[in-house]
């Protein structure tokens, strides 16, 4: 009669098969923790496109209507302009001696005196209409450029990724102007999320 084994995990087994649980439970967090990270980084990545598409769109709206004698010179990161409007009601844009008739000024820049008085100042972009702010962007990115030379220098890259970015920026370009807008979300340099969008916006008058 065959007697039965009734041996049971020996404490060597018992301790790799521990190893193992930890080994593979530590692979399966891992997992978790990068790819929550990486739907984090989409979701601000996305956020990001979506406020710097939304004001080069505005912003190249607006900049269309403006009279371009009375662009203000370049290159720069505000820009003022003015709008050809009918301001004797004649039904054109011109007076009796055929001189263009122009609006107030319209100012795109940061918000540095939080005109808005929302508190997000220099990280928003708003265009400013006789003393009213209507904001064109959110989460502009910071202007790394400290020393103003154009060139991105050693401590200046502040997000990691070897491009000046300036936040908002206009220069003269064919027959125009080229707007770039740089937006970020994130506040930690490894975390943070940029876009960039630009424009070459021709105004009509």
């Amino acid at each position: 009669m065959n007697s039965v084994n009734k041996r049971g995990f020996t404490l060597i087994e018992l301790m790799i098969a521990c190893a193992l649980f930890v080994i593979v439970t530590g692979i399966l967090v891992e997992l978790y923790f990068n790819m929550d990270k990486s739907t984090s980084y989409l979701d601000r990545k996305t956020v990001a496109r979506e406020e710097a598409r939304r004001g080069i769109q505005i912003i190249s709206r607006e900049l269309r209507q403006a009279a371009g004698a009375s662009i203000s010179a370049l290159p720069g990161e505000k820009l003022s302009f003015r709008i050809a409007v009918d301001a004797d009601g004649n039904g054109l844009a011109v007076d009796k001696s055929a001189k263009l008739e122009l609006s107030e000024e319209h100012v795109i820049g940061r918000d540095y005196d939080d005109a808005n008085q929302d508190g997000l100042g220099e990280q928003q972009l708003v265009l400013l209409v006789g003393g009213r702010a209507r904001v064109l962007a959110n989460a502009l990115a910071a202007n790394e450029d400290l020393n103003g030379n154009g060139v991105l220098d050693p401590g200046e890259d502040g997000n990691g990724n070897q491009r000046l970015e300036r936040g908002i920026w206009f220069e003269t370009g064919n027959k125009g102007v080229v707007v770039t807008l740089e937006t970020a979300k994130g506040l930690k340099p490894d975390l943070s999320a940029t876009a960039r969008m630009t424009a070459l916006v021709v105004p009509r008058n």
